[in-house]
């Protein structure tokens, strides 16, 4: 994560910032929700890493493939799609 989408979901929690940045006026609900975004974007960002494991660890293909299957199914659809794979990381559709 970089510090401008940091900063951004902390925006999009309600904080508010001084010129110098410093955080003001912010509720225990804001730093619930900010903290929600932070873990729901480490997670995103994990699964991507996962996702291109795909391609670039294929001796592990399979097991990045059910991973992704259960958690991030957008992701598996996009790895099966892009990489014309078999659902579950064989290679090029076997069956």
């Amino acid at each position: 994560m970089t510090k401008e989408e940091i900063i951004e979901m902390a925006e999009t929690s309600g904080f508010m910032f001084t010129e110098h940045g410093s955080p003001i006026g912010f509720t225990h609900s804001m730093i619930k929700d900010f903290a929600k975004l932070v873990a729901e974007k480490a997670v995103e960002e994990s699964n991507h890493i996962i996702f291109k494991s795909c391609i670039n660890q294929p001796h592990w293909k399979r097991s990045a493939m059910r991973y992704l299957k259960r958690n991030a199914p957008m992701l598996h659809h996009q790895a099966v799609t892009e990489f014309n794979e078999h659902p579950d990381g064989r290679g090029k559709n076997e069956v």
